[in-house]
């Protein structure tokens, strides 16, 4: 086993005191945060936590921008909170200090690196992340009107709006990536910015949920025989981006079976050995699920057989294209088309 994955298994392990001792630095240096009281100290023990969870998962892989792409991530929500600009720095430099001291002597060269690179970014201002839907898209005034349709809660004339479209000729794929997906992205990009509310990005993604599964069924067409089961891996949660790709496989004719979201390895693997199907599609979005992604597929290999062939997908292979690769998949889609096509030659191949 690598330095690298030595380190961030120690980091696992060693996670709750890291935490706990990074949360006392933090308000040891900065006793404004006692305004906070026990429930702010516990908030920040549980977020000091995600960002050690990250720097693992980034130190394990050794793909670097997993940590730092996070970071600017969650200083831009950290300047929606209005916090002051030097917060993430100031985490970043408890969490080094704390891992200095609870590591001692042991190798942590690679999680030191990274938090330094992490708190020399942090320093800088973090700039708005640019909007998924530019206005040259070819479907953005559409998109245009389902996102603002949505955003003031009329989810109903959000629905006859996608029917209109899809009646004067616009396809359903085209929907999907060129309305639903970048709305999506966009109304989540206003949450993290501050601009709404958790319930009202919350609202939207449910209401896209129930247009999706009123119009796939009027499109699917004869199958063609092939099998697909997809699933979220673990605890997550975000569920819509697998929905898509298990869409997008119907209307190519495969049949499927959508296992949705927060799956255990065991209950992936009793269906895989049951069904048998040619492919498995797995979903990942938040970044510290990859180990339990590397588990799910392990198993799977078991209980699937050799001619299984697994395709993973969301954020973090995004940010790293081959990241897949260390996970043991065979392929990756970075979306629904994409998985479909990547899916389609690998069983051809």
């Amino acid at each position: 086993m690598s330095d690298s994955h030595e380190t961030g298994f120690s980091l696992d392990r060693s996670m709750e005191e890291l935490a706990r001792r990074a949360t006392e630095l933090a308000y040891a240096r900065q006793p404004e945060y006692l305004n906070y009281g026990e429930e702010g100290r516990k908030k920040s023990q549980r977020d000091m936590g995600y960002h050690l969870a990250y720097l693992a998962e980034a130190v394990r892989s050794g793909v670097d921008a997993l940590f730092l792409d996070y970071l600017d991530w969650a200083a831009t929500l950290f300047q929606s909170m209005h916090l002051p600009d030097k917060t993430m720095s100031d985490v970043l430099q408890c969490i080094l200090d704390a891992l200095r001291e609870i590591a001692g002597h042991r190798n942590i060269e690679a999680a030191e690196r990274l938090l330094l690179a992490g708190i020399s970014r942090a320093r800088e201002s973090p700039a708005e992340a640019e909007s998924p839907s530019p206005a040259e898209a070819p479907f953005a005034e559409l998109a245009s009107l389902y996102s603002s349709l949505l955003l003031d809660g009329k989810s109903r004339e959000a629905g006859e709006l996608i029917r209109k479209a899809m009646e004067e000729g616009t396809g359903i794929k085209d929907i999907y990536l060129g309305v639903f997906q970048p709305v999506l992205r966009e109304i989540g990009r206003f949450w993290h910015t501050g601009r709404i509310s958790v319930a009202k990005e919350h609202f939207c993604t449910a209401a896209t949920s129930m247009i999706m599964a009123r119009i796939v069924p009027e499109h699917r067409p004869q199958k063609t025989g092939a099998r697909i089961i997809t699933a979220c891996v673990g605890d997550e949660l975000h569920s819509l981006g697998i929905r898509m790709v298990t869409d997008f496989f119907e209307l190519d004719g495969w049949d499927t079976r959508y296992l949705g979201p927060a799956m255990p390895p065991a209950a992936i693997s009793g269906i895989l050995a049951e069904w048998k199907p040619e492919l498995l599609a797995l979903s990942v979005t938040m970044t510290f699920h990859l180990s339990q992604l590397r588990t799910v597929i392990a198993s799977a290999r078991a209980a699937g057989g050799p001619d299984l062939k697994i395709i993973v997908g969301g954020y973090p292979f995004r940010i790293s294209t081959e990241l897949w690769r260390s996970m043991g998949a065979d392929g990756c889609g970075r979306d629904a088309k994409e998985a479909v096509e990547v899916a389609t030659s690998l069983l051809v191949s």
